[in-house]
This record gives C-alpha cells, sequence and structure tokens, in this order.
C-alpha cells in the first residue's frame, strides 16, 4: 500500500529538523501501549487512589514528573500541592503512547479534578534508550490525542499542557523536535479548558544552554531546580484551580550586633532576621579604601581597620535602622528602610579632614553565618537555607566549604558585560590550598553590580546590589561570606560628601533573570 508522505523541513535553534506528515494509523505515538513490571502494578496502585476520589488537581507525565514522589522532592510539592488535593500520575519512561492506555483504561475514571497539569514527550524522542523515536508532527500527534482523551473524559476539567522541559546542555536535535512538536500541539489551546504555558526558558541560560546545576543529566531538575517548575507554572496554575497563588510572605526583621567588641551593638554589623531565625549578617561597611590603603585609625592596630569593632551611635526606628559613627576624618551615616524581605540602605561618606581623600570605596561584607562570640547570648548560627548544617562554626571549615562546594555553582556576581558569572576570588578560580587564608583580593574590574548567593534548595537568592560600580570577591578560603566593594569617588573634597544606595535581602523569586529584573528596577530607580 503507497502511503502519501509529506516533509516538511523547521529550521529550529540552527538546527534542521525533518518531520513527517502521516495518518495516525501510522503513528506509534498515538496507539495506547501499555508496560510491565513495576509500571503495571503502579497503574493498579494509581486506579485504586483515583476510586478514592477527593481529587482536585492531577499530574500526568513521565519521570520528571514522578520525581515529585522522591523524599527529596516532597517539600516543594507539599508546599504548593499538598492543600490542593493533587494526584501524582507521573510514570518514569512513559512516552504518549503509555499516558494514552492509561487514561483509556481507568487511571481517571470516576472523577472531576479542576484542572489537570500534562508535561510529556521528552522519552519519545529518546533515541538511547528506546528502539524507535517519533518525528515533530508524530510527537504532537501524541500530545494532542492525550489532551483529546482529557477533554473526553473530563469534560469539566482545564488542561494546563506544559511545553516538554529542554533537553540537552546545548540547543540539539531532540531539543529542537520536542520543541517543535510542543509548539504543534499548542494549536489545540482554546483559553477555556485547554491553556499551554512554556517555562522552559526558567531552565536555560540567556545562549539557550543548561547548567548541570538545574540537571545534572540535562533532563532531570534537581529537586532544587522542582521549585523553578512550581514558582513559574502557579500563577496560571492558581487561575484554572480559582485560588490564591501560594508564595512565601516573609518579612525581615533588623537587629544589631552585640558581643565582647560592641557590647551596645553599636559597630556597623546589621543582622536581618526571617521567622525569628538569623538570615544574614550584613556590615555596613566592613572597611573604607582610600587611595589603595585601607583607611585606619591606628597603624599600631590593625584590627581598627574594621568598623564592626568600632563603636558608633545608632537609633532603632520604626523604618529601619540609622546610625553613624567616625574612622579617623571620615564620617559614615547609614540609613536602613526595611520592605519585606529586604532592606534598602544609603551609605554616605563625608571627609571630616582638610586634605582631599582620593579612590574612595567600600567593601561590604555580606555572610550567613556568625562564629560564637562571647557569653551564652552569642552561640554563632549558620543559616541552613544556604550552608550545610553539617559545617562546624568553625571559620577555616566553614570557608572551605564555601569555597569548594558553593562558589563555583552557586555563589556569582552580577557584571555588567557578561551578566551572572561564578564569584571566585581571583579570575583564575586558584586551588585553595594554594591561596592564603583570608585573602581578600577583588576582581580586577569594577564592572559588577550585584551578588548573590543561591539556596541549597533552590528556592531563594541572598542578594546585594549597589548604584555605582563594584568589584567582587570573597575570601579564600576564609569564612563564608561574600564582598562587594562599591566605588565612593575619585575625589572626595574636605567638608564633602558622596551617597550610594544599596538593595540587600532574600529573593524569592527563584530564578537568576527575575532576580536581576529586580535589580534592574532598583538601580533604574536610584539613577
Amino acid at each position: 500500500m503507497r502511503r502519501l508522505v509529506r516533509l516538511t523541513c523547521t529550521i529550529l535553534l540552527g538546527i534542521i529538523v525533518f518531520s513527517a506528515s502521516v495518518s495516525a494509523e501510522d503513528n506509534p505515538a498515538v496507539i495506547p501501549a501499555s508496560r510491565g513490571g513495576w509500571w503495571a502494578q503502579r497503574h493498579e496502585e494509581k486506579k485504586l487512589r483515583i476510586e478514592q476520589g477527593d481529587v482536585d488537581l492531577i499530574f500526568i507525565g513521565d519521570s520528571i514528573t514522578h520525581n515529585f514522589e522522591k523524599p527529596e522532592y516532597q517539600e516543594v510539592w507539599q508546599k504548593y500541592y499538598g492543600k490542593r488535593r493533587a494526584v501524582n500520575l507521573g510514570y518514569s519512561g512513559d512516552r504518549t503512547e503509555n499516558v494514552l492506555y492509561r487514561l483509556q483504561h481507568g487511571e481517571i475514571d470516576g472523577i472531576s479534578p479542576k484542572v489537570a497539569v500534562l508535561m510529556i514527550g521528552t522519552n519519545n524522542t529518546d533515541a538511547k534508550n528506546y528502539p524507535t523515536t517519533h518525528n515533530a508532527e508524530q510527537l504532537a500527534e501524541g500530545m494532542t490525542a492525550i489532551i483529546k482523551t482529557l477533554r473526553e473524559k473530563l469534560p469539566r476539567t482545564k488542561i494546563l499542557f506544559l511545553a516538554t522541559f529542554p533537553y540537552g546542555e546545548a540547543p540539539n536535535k531532540r531539543r529542537a523536535i520536542n520543541d517543535e512538536a510542543s509548539r504543534i500541539a499548542s494549536k489545540i489551546a482554546d483559553g477555556k479548558y485547554i491553556h499551554y504555558l512554556d517555562i522552559n526558558d526558567e531552565f536555560l541560560n540567556p545562549d539557550k544552554t543548561m547548567s548541570s546545576v538545574i540537571m545534572p543529566d540535562y533532563l532531570h531538575p534537581t529537586p532544587a531546580s522542582q521549585w523553578l517548575w512550581a514558582r513559574a507554572m502557579e500563577p496560571k496554575l492558581a487561575e484554572l484551580m480559582g485560588d490564591n497563588p501560594f508564595k512565601l510572605n516573609r518579612t525581615l526583621e533588623l537587629r544589631q550586633k552585640v558581643d565582647s567588641n560592641c557590647p551596645k551593638g553599636n559597630c556597623s554589623d546589621i543582622i536581618a532576621v526571617l521567622d525569628n531565625r538569623p538570615a544574614f549578617k550584613v556590615l555596613l561597611p566592613e572597611n573604607i579604601l582610600v587611595n589603595g590603603q585601607w583607611y585606619n585609625q591606628s597603624v599600631s592596630d590593625p584590627l581598627s581597620i574594621y568598623f564592626h569593632v568600632v563603636p558608633g551611635t545608632w537609633n532603632v526606628t520604626d523604618q529601619g535602622i540609622e546610625g553613624r559613627y567616625t574612622v579617623k576624618d571620615i564620617d559614615i551615616t547609614v540609613s536602613l528602610d526595611k520592605g519585606g524581605s529586604e532592606i534598602y540602605v544609603t551609605l554616605t561618606v563625608t571627609n571630616t579632614g582638610d586634605e582631599e581623600l582620593r579612590d574612595i570605596w567600600a567593601n561590604i561584607c555580606m555572610a550567613l553565618h556568625a562564629l560564637p562570640g562571647s557569653g551564652p547570648d552569642n552561640p554563632g548560627w549558620i543559616n541552613t537555607e544556604f550552608l550545610s548544617d553539617s559545617v562546624p562554626l568553625d571559620r577555616t571549615l566553614q570557608g572551605r566549604y564555601w569555597f569548594e562546594n558553593v562558589t563555583p555553582i552557586g555563589l556569582l556576581a552580577l557584571t555588567d558585560n557578561k551578566g551572572w558569572v561564578a564569584m571566585h576570588p581571583y579570575p583564575e578560580n586558584p586551588d585553595a590550598d594554594a591561596v592564603e587564608l583570608y585573602s581578600f583580593s577583588p576582581s580586577e574590574k569594577a564592572n559588577a553590580r550585584a551578588c548573590a548567593v543561591r539556596s541549597l534548595d533552590g528556592q531563594s537568592y541572598c542578594f546585594q546590589a549597589w548604584n555605582s560600580p563594584c568589584r567582587y570577591c570573597t575570601p579564600c578560603p576564609g569564612s563564608a561570606c561574600m564582598h562587594l566593594h562599591p566605588f565612593l569617588a575619585e575625589v572626595l573634597k574636605p567638608n564633602t560628601s558622596t551617597s550610594i544606595s544599596g538593595i540587600i535581602g532574600v529573593y524569592y523569586g527563584g530564578e537568576l533573570r527575575s532576580l536581576r529584573e529586580r535589580i534592574d528596577r532598583f538601580l533604574t530607580k536610584t539613577k
């Protein structure tokens, strides 16, 4: 029997993808197919769960969806979907034909959920683990067949159809086929019962490459990256569910450090507290650089260059904290205003001396830990959202953990020319063992505006940003902190002042792109 085949050529991301239009009878992606072993057992178990009813939300997919049932993925599932009476119908290794079989053999019978989330397709194009693969048009027909089956069996359920998640470290043929299939199948969306959502950019860099931090195998999101999925989908899902979007509502409290060095809490250390637990410490500033030298009170007392041991005069206000202190002939005033999970900082430096001061920089230190102080009220702390709770309160060990585990993948500086870059203390990324302890050498160019560190679960970023060009560094391999050196003035004449503005806090947007947008809004506002 002769078949009429129409070949089409689609250029996607610089890759040529050939697809064939064939009838449904010739397309295995639309022919329901079962699997044996654990798959058949899971199918029976899910049918029993469905028979119990009380289902408002179902997730249909492959291993990417199935992973939500693993213990390390349960936090995001419970926070976003636990109260929505959700059932996970994801099966590792499934293709469109397997999903069709499940839906047509009792897996959604007798229920009427508010929403069905569907994300499927990557296994249909996997030539490594399957004897056959499907082209874009075949895969799109499989996706469409699933959606039509859902509409037939669940006529009152709204369908949220997600584009197949990206595959591969860089744009490739398989990813292009998946993208094209999703695009073709998306045409079935009617905006009433069928809705299409493409969140793939949440997992990709601007050049469409993918970091192994997001998906180590370039296919499956990590538990941390699953937060990206949940957050990106949440506004649309909440709309379809008819409920309020889930979001973390947290507000910072500001406290001053109190220990033997600053018994009245009047040094430059400010501790930000979330949910009654310390979130981060920021030194405003830790020290000032003038004409290439750290500005100090006394050559005989090197510690005097660090303002967190220099008492000042501080007042707590309804909005935040205001402080003032003097080192030699520099007068420093700091104003901190609270705003949700962020604080807004104005740092002003005044030359009270008789001579010009040149090439002035501030060193703003932000730490996610505090070493034990004197007395039982200062036991020290670690923000375990960002640092492992197995790291002891030891400066060197904590710093080594920071350098070896966090800096290369999750400690970043936002630069003007390259965007987010790994925030190592030296451009050549030295071996920690070969660097003198507590080396604070900054980047050579002042081309940064912000720095950030990603939490262990990917849920948030701790960050600081300034409306002035900054150099950046992190102690190598010293304590777990990150530094920006914002520029204050090229020349500061006697009895004149200069000011910079900053924003410091915890960002719960989840992805770097939206964090950068937040920072850009701040920079635009404070120009």
